[in-house]
């Protein structure tokens, strides 16, 4: 049998995430594997699987399901293939016929594409309203039932149609849904990687009451926080955006020097300061006194030294231990030589 798909990950954490796609050769019986990247972080795999009797479709849910409950995963996202359109050029019909063959309810269109003729704007908008004319189902970018997945790299086209259920993240980009979407509420740029953790993840910010943002300047996760009607505590020496400004706490310090001062309230935690990943590690540990047991902690890791980053991984994971449970710890399309970890404050 023979598996075909595309890889989403960063070519800087490249080694890792091919090898945790390698591990899982016993548990599917994959007996040999092909990679090869198309564009960007973008790469093109092909699995041949020994004869077990079991159906493919359950395979490919297997593997999808055991990467979800990997608490370390560094692959952004995984489609599998379900035909590849050669020579494809500019004429949409033959995709279109095989997609309005396969679509069986709501459905989210999203595209890919590089050194191609049509953008994919264009393709997500004509394939779209083609299908709802053609069928009885309508386009849905919220609660989608069916992702169609376009890949346009030259002329050869990869499609893949997949159950939401059976996606390991449901954005191929998140970063022009978010941007088309909220385009005046985005303060920063990073504020994309806070948007990507709780959606990938279905963290519940409403959940929460009071909310710690360190680092927070210019204030992109603290804008996050407050859409989500959080008390926000934003503490940078550094001035906020203005949208922002009177509607969080902001104390203009350094975090270290308000340890002693704030109230042990805070029922989540997060950051995104630019420091070595083990001062951050150390500095959170310093920050878990402020958290009331239990507390949801989201922080970035910058990682400086790729030729580091399994024994570094390792001492954040040891370290945080003294007063953190660890849920997950991620490389999102939003990070770049970084991953973002989510913890519990220990009781």
């Amino acid at each position: 049998m023979e598996v075909q798909g595309i890889l989403f990950i960063s070519n800087y954490f490249k080694k890792q995430a091919i090898t945790q796609l390698r591990s899982m050769s016993a548990d599917f019986n994959i007996k040999n594997y092909f990679f090869k990247r198309l564009f960007d972080s973008i790469y093109f795999f092909n699995f041949i699987l020994h004869e077990c009797g079991e159906n493919l479709e359950n395979i490919k849910q297997k593997i999808v399901q055991k990467l979800k409950s990997e608490k370390i995963c560094f692959i952004r996202n995984i489609l599998f293939v379900d035909k590849i359109f050669y020579n494809l050029n500019d004429n949409l019909s033959i995709l279109q016929d095989y997609i309005v063959s396969k679509i069986n309810t709501s459905f989210f269109i999203q595209c890919l594409t590089y050194n191609t003729k049509l953008k994919a704007r264009e393709i997500e908008v004509r394939l779209g309203k083609a299908i709802e004319t053609i069928t009885d189902y309508q386009a849905d970018f919220v609660n989608p039932k069916q992702i169609v997945a376009i890949i346009l790299y030259k002329n050869t086209c990869y499609l893949s149609i997949t159950n939401i259920e059976n996606l390991l993240y449901m954005y191929l980009d998140p970063f022009r849904f978010w941007y088309r979407k909220s385009k005046s509420e985005i303060i920063c740029r990073s504020q994309f990687k806070l948007l990507e953790v709780i959606s990938r993840l279905k963290i519940n910010l409403n959940l929460f009451k009071n909310a710690l943002d360190i680092g927070a300047s210019p204030g992109g996760w603290s804008k996050v926080l407050l859409d989500h009607h959080l008390n926000v505590t934003s503490i940078d020496p550094a001035e906020l955006d203005p949208r922002i400004v009177g509607k969080v706490n902001h104390i203009k310090k350094k975090i270290e020097e308000v340890l002693g001062i704030l109230p042990k309230k805070f029922d989540l935690l997060v950051n995104d300061m630019n420091l070595p990943p083990l001062h951050t590690v150390d500095l959170l540990n310093k920050v878990s006194k402020l958290l009331v047991n239990n507390a949801l902690v989201i922080t970035t890791f910058k990682i400086f030294l790729p030729y580091k980053i399994d024994e570094t991984l390792k001492n954040i994971v040891s370290r945080m231990s003294k007063n953190f449970k660890l849920r997950n710890i991620l490389n999102l399309y939003s990070n770049k030589k970084e991953l973002i970890g989510v913890f519990e404050k220990n009781e």
